[in-house]
């Protein structure tokens, strides 16, 4: 067993925008794991559901944005309780195991002490939800507490993943596999987390700030999107198969209508009524694009 966790470092494993930045497919690049196995897939599929566990911290401020707007309020009333109860449920299940999530109990001690971090700031993200859910509307109190909490629990989300890879990563190729996952994963993170950037400008929440964060975001997405596609010899990361490739440029096209909306907003453009309906009305297929990529990595996983 490798300790990955320096290598996760230095690659930046699709976390650093640098690291991403004008990736191209120069160079020799890795190739996937070949076969698979049982226990690989369960690897996979545990660092896929540690990667949901980041894509919910954004997606609940972000529905929390939306009911405020006033944009759509029943359905993002649903998708923010639909959210806590998945969050809950797979921290549970890492805990002591689920079988519908078909997740065994966690025993690394590692992998433990980072859920611990995340069990310890959850229920007060969780209390403002149910607030939010009880009262059918978002007040400033409970705004404020997924504002303050989010990006803390994002990043002790994403350290539990860290963590599973560091501890169960076996291989260069099986690494490469790791690598694609949890990039596929980060996206479906991103796209919930400008949507959410969006609805806080909308909101006259620190806006400048808010637009220069937003503008990082997308630079991120972009760029990891265009890494998948191409892969990038310097994160391990290979080209995906034809079947990918082609899911992958299926997101783009979904981004591309999307995307000048969400630019202009960061770049000073109004967050007007029409642009944040065309938003909310297109972020769940852009999520679901992005989920359906990660499932197809993680089914590379299983032995053919």
């Amino acid at each position: 067993m490798i300790d990955l966790t320096n290598t996760l470092t230095r690659r930046k494993f699709g976390l650093g925008i640098s690291a991403l930045a004008g990736a191209t497919a120069v160079g020799a690049l890795p190739a996937f794991a070949e076969s698979g196995g049982s226990e690989l897939n369960q690897i996979l599929h545990r660092v896929g559901l540690a990667e949901e566990q980041a894509v919910l911290t954004q997606r609940i401020p972000m529905c929390a944005g939306f009911i405020m707007l006033n944009v759509e309020p029943s359905r993002f009333i649903t998708n923010i309780n639909d959210a806590k109860d998945r969050f809950e449920q797979v921290l549970t299940g890492f805990r002591s195991g689920d079988d519908e999530l078909n997740l065994q109990a966690e025993s690394n001690g590692e992998v433990l002490e980072a859920l611990s971090a995340v069990e310890a700031v959850w229920p007060t993200m969780r209390s403002a939800v149910e607030n939010i859910v009880a009262n059918g509307f978002v007040d400033d109190a409970d705004y404020d507490v997924l504002a303050r909490s989010n990006s803390a629990l994002l990043f002790m989300s994403e350290n539990v993943e860290k963590r599973l890879v560091s501890v169960y990563g076996s291989s260069a190729n099986e690494l490469a596999l790791f690598i694609a996952v949890e990039l596929a994963a980060r996206q479906e993170m991103l796209t919930q987390k400008m949507a959410k950037e969006v609805t806080k400008i909308a909101l006259g929440f620190k806006p400048e700030e808010n637009r220069k964060i937003l503008t990082q975001t997308i630079i991120l997405y972009e760029n990891s999107l265009q890494a998948l596609i191409g892969g990038v010899p310097e994160l391990t990361l290979p080209r995906p198969p034809e079947h990918i490739r082609l899911a992958l440029l299926e997101e783009k096209s979904r981004w591309s209508d999307l995307g000048p909306i969400v630019r202009g907003i960061a770049n000073g453009e109004e967050a007007g009524i029409l642009e944040l309906y065309s938003i909310a009305s297109q972020e769940e297929a852009l999520l679901e694009a992005a989920q359906h990529i990660e499932h197809m990595y993680e089914e590379m996983g299983v032995a053919g």
